[in-house]
């Protein structure tokens, strides 16, 4: 274990903890947006603060503020974030500085929030935009792949070709924290991948680029962003009047398999959740589902 050190409580020390804690994230490989957001939120909490060590009044003043000025799975994050760092500070640099963090009582909003496209509605928009020429082929190839394989959207950006099995039909990922999962495809969404390689193909070479990145920007051939993918989901639903982003396209994926009888542990190795308590959420929304149609159409309801 790491020699602990004294820990002098002024804002130059303050800011040196946080950056070797930021050092010690990126030394676990956790994403980019973790490291980053972890660093907005602490620097936002140190502002202020010339002393790593709070008092519990401090405490409850703090989550008081996140209740009254943020939603409350924002507050959730915040104060994930802050009883992690102070897990580090406690065993890596003063064991005598509390975690008032650790249990703190409230929990993330429930999944009453997801937003989710149930299988009549998923059909019907696959036949809206299969006879929509206001939908290109392009953006139809994403929202497929998207759906087809419930990733997120940071994990379809960071696709490479050298990693898909054709024969197999699965493509080994990397989801958060660098952990690699195989996902899977079905073969309508082969014959839309064996066409889009083709096309990838030509433009590379008429764009004279050279990565194995899968998903490229038609223009240019470089790597397109997660912004990029996230917008163009964006765009589809405007078209429609639907609240559609690619994270609805996971929460949909997930939800219709376990509507149509899929174990659960299934589920969590297809999303690459490390918590089963994560995917049950989904269990929720199914009961919620139910519920709605018996009380729209049951005579008694």
């Amino acid at each position: 274990m790491q020699k602990k050190e004294k820990l002098v409580t002024n804002l130059e020390e303050v800011n040196t903890y946080i950056e070797k804690y930021i050092d010690f994230l990126s030394y676990k490989n956790l994403s980019s947006n973790t490291i980053k957001k972890s660093n907005v939120v602490l620097t936002n909490f140190f502002k202020e603060r010339n002393s790593i060590s709070i008092t519990k009044n401090e405490q409850y003043e703090y989550i008081e503020m996140l209740l009254n000025t943020v939603k409350k799975s924002t507050a959730y994050d915040y104060i994930r974030i802050l009883n992690k760092f102070y897990d580090y500070i406690h065993t890596f640099v003063d064991s005598s500085i509390a975690n008032l963090f650790e249990n703190v009582s409230f929990k993330r909003t429930p999944a009453q929030n997801i937003s989710v496209l149930y299988s009549e509605e998923i059909l019907e928009l696959y036949e809206r935009i299969k006879n929509d020429n206001r939908v290109t082929a392009y953006q139809e190839f994403i929202f497929d792949f998207l759906f087809s394989t419930g990733i997120r959207v940071s994990e379809l950006s960071s696709i490479k070709i050298n990693l898909i099995d054709l024969e197999n039909r699965t493509i080994l990922i990397t989801g958060k924290g660098n952990k690699e999962r195989i996902i899977f495809y079905n073969d309508k969404l082969e014959h839309k991948l064996i066409r889009f390689l083709k096309l990838r193909h030509q433009i590379m070479e008429f764009n004279k680029k050279y990565h194995s990145y899968l998903f490229i920007k038609l223009t240019t051939g470089k790597p397109v962003t997660n912004n990029f993918i996230y917008y163009e989901i964006v765009k589809i639903g405007k078209l429609y009047d639907i609240n559609l982003h690619p994270h609805t396209l996971r929460h949909s994926f997930a939800t219709n398999l376990l509507e149509n009888g899929c174990d659960i542990r299934y589920i969590q190795e297809f999303l690459g959740h490390s918590s089963i308590l994560t995917t049950q959420r989904y269990t929720h929304l199914q009961l919620k589902n139910k519920t709605n149609t018996i009380m729209k159409h049951h005579p008694r309801a």
